[in-house]
């Protein structure tokens, strides 16, 4: 998989309060029990050696696609370059990854997370990025590491001729159709209908798809198919491994989450949208949330949802560049990024901004993810399980430890 890229953070400061219900406490309070967010022994909840923020290539130079801070408020979801609100309580980000079973050096996503206080206000703030060598925001010509046409799943091989649509080869070892060879006894067969005058041709077998005119190419297969918007920008045949369109980021791709309290129970479940039509949206295009498109909201409260976004729809609308909808900007295999839209995050990222409210007294615990998902994917399969573990720790800073995982979480593993 892709390499990451370590960005380094120093020590880690101690002691700032992470305050969230009732019954949250600070990282380094009277009785050093911590909160669970950082606790590594659910006991200690300290830190003491360096840290490396980890994080996928092709963020471009937004903004809000920076390493997650403190104190960017709700507000800030439809920013290019989000501003953090005044006032905030000082509060520390957790990088959660997660990794599939068969890559266990580079994750498959990560998750920052961060409990903000901004005067009265309180609220959960993450970001799910996926890892691009799975999925990523390059498609139509200048899709990036999606192979040729027919490599990777493609059902027609480079040199292969297609095979003609289903229906029109002969019946297996070229015997006549059934119906045509007069049946034991010379009866007629039941149902037949009369044979065609003298001088006709008989008509096709039953089933038989009539054959496109003269010079017609056969319709491609599943040109609009399941899970696939009809029509627009990038429409059309969906190469498989072979290529990536626009087309196939509005068709089916989401994200699906769950929110744990302190004591490990599920206080919130959803699917965030990628990008659906919208007609409100600059670019006609917009992530729907939790309450369209693949968004639902599966368990918790409509009000706790504060906010959503999606890399995508930050780069076509908050960001200005709503004309990339036929061909993202161009890149290489690094994601330099382009001259003519620098800003163009080429990661797959989901936000959302959740009120404490739905962590009761007990407060939050993480964020928690059982797989990754993209229709398609660059990989073997559209969905891959992953379970959470320790982040890589950046192998120049021979004082580093891994980041550990929330209390919630260390029985997972």
């Amino acid at each position: 998989m892709r390499s990451i890229i370590f960005r380094g953070l120093g020590s880690l400061a101690l002691g700032l309060p992470l305050a969230c219900g009732a019954g949250s406490a600070g990282l380094d309070d009277a009785n050093g029990t911590g909160n669970g967010f950082f606790d590594s022994d659910g006991s200690t909840g300290r830190l003491t050696a360096a840290q490396s923020f980890v994080a996928f290539p092709g963020g471009g130079t937004s903004g809000a696609a920076q390493p997650l801070s403190a104190a960017l408020a709700p507000d800030t979801s439809n920013a290019c370059n989000p501003q953090p609100s005044a006032g905030g309580t000082p509060a520390a980000v957790q990088t959660v990854c997660f990794f599939a079973a068969d890559e266990a050096d580079v994750p498959a996503a990560t998750i920052e997370q961060v409990v903000e206080v901004v005067g009265t206000a309180e609220w959960v703030h993450l970001r799910l990025t996926l890892n691009p060598d799975f999925v990523d925001n390059t498609y139509g010509d200048n899709a990036i590491g999606w192979g040729t046409d027919g490599d990777g799943g493609s059902p027609v091989q480079p040199g292969a001729a297609a095979p003609p649509p289903k229906g029109d080869a002969p019946p297996k070892g070229d015997a006549p159709p059934k119906g045509d060879a007069p049946p034991k006894g010379d009866a007629p067969p039941k149902g037949d209908a009369p044979p065609p005058p003298d001088g006709a041709a008989p008509p096709p077998p039953k089933g038989d798809a009539p054959p496109p005119p003269d010079g017609a190419a056969p319709p491609p297969p599943d040109a609009d198919g399941p899970g696939r918007a009809p029509g627009g920008p990038g429409a059309g045949p969906r190469p498989g491994k072979g290529g990536h369109t626009f087309d196939d980021l509005v068709g089916s791709d989401h994200a699906e989450i769950e929110l744990l309290d302190a004591n490990g129970d599920v206080a919130m479940h959803f699917k965030i949208d990628y990008v659906s039509k919208s007609a409100s949206a600059p670019s006609g295009y917009a992530s729907l949330g939790v309450n369209g498109g693949e968004g639902k909201l599966i368990l918790g409260q409509p009000e706790w949802v504060l906010a959503t976004a999606t890399s995508i729809d930050r780069d076509l609308n908050a960001c200005g560049l709503g004309s990339f909808v036929e061909n993202s900007p161009a890149t290489d295999e690094s994601y330099t990024p382009s001259a003519d839209a620098s800003a163009w995050d080429y990661r797959v990222a989901y936000e959302i901004w959740v009120s404490t409210d739905a962590f009761g007294d007990a407060g939050f615990g993480s964020a928690l993810i059982d797989n990754v998902h993209a229709s398609p994917s660059k990989g073997p399969g559209d969905t891959a399980d992953v379970l959470p573990a320790p982040c890589p720790v950046d192998p120049s800073d021979p004082d580093a430890v891994p980041q550990p995982l929330p209390a919630v979480l260390q029985t997972i593993r």
